[in-house]
């Protein structure tokens, strides 16, 4: 058995048999434009077995992740932003529902259901000041490496006011 691949694919075993091992070698080829193909020889000469289109499924990219808080960029310490992470890995081959998602956030609380692509943050600061908000997103491959944006921090002082502290 003789198999012929798409360029983004390597042989890792398998060539002369009728099982073949593959590899996604990381080009810049789509998923969808992975396929092989097996031809074999027989008495009366070659057979080629119809070319097989593969869906391959790879470990999720940072450079594909971004995010943003919802209605401003700029976050407020007296209150709860939405911060929303997107994936733009449609050529990797990845849905929206086949990801999960890790979060870190600096000098925040923050508040989230485990996996999601969406959190809740709220700054603990005292200052105006910026904080780090990083992700990563995983599947069943794997996870991507870790990539983050620096949001602005408001300070607004969440207390009433008005009251004096006295020392004796």
């Amino acid at each position: 058995m003789n198999w012929n691949k798409s360029d983004n694919l390597d042989i890792v075993s398998g060539q002369g048999t009728n099982a073949l091992i593959i590899v996604h070698n990381n080009s810049f080829a789509t998923s969808t434009d992975s396929w092989v193909q097996a031809t074999y020889s027989n008495d009366c000469g070659y057979e080629t077995f119809v070319q097989t289109p593969l869906w391959i499924r790879t470990t999720p990219r940072a450079n594909n992740i971004s995010m943003r808080s919802v209605g401003s960029y700029q976050l407020y310490t007296d209150r709860w932003t939405n911060i929303t992470g997107y994936y733009n890995g449609l050529n990797d081959g990845l849905s929206r529902g086949s990801l999960f998602w890790e979060w870190r956030v600096s000098n925040s609380s923050y508040r989230h259901t485990e996996g999601e692509f969406y959190i809740n943050v709220k700054p603990n600061v005292n200052f105006d000041t910026q904080i780090y908000i990083a992700a990563r997103v995983c599947n069943e491959c794997g996870c991507s490496s870790w990539t983050g944006d620096w949001f602005d921090v408001r300070y607004r002082s969440s207390s009433g006011g008005g009251g004096r502290i006295i020392e004796y």
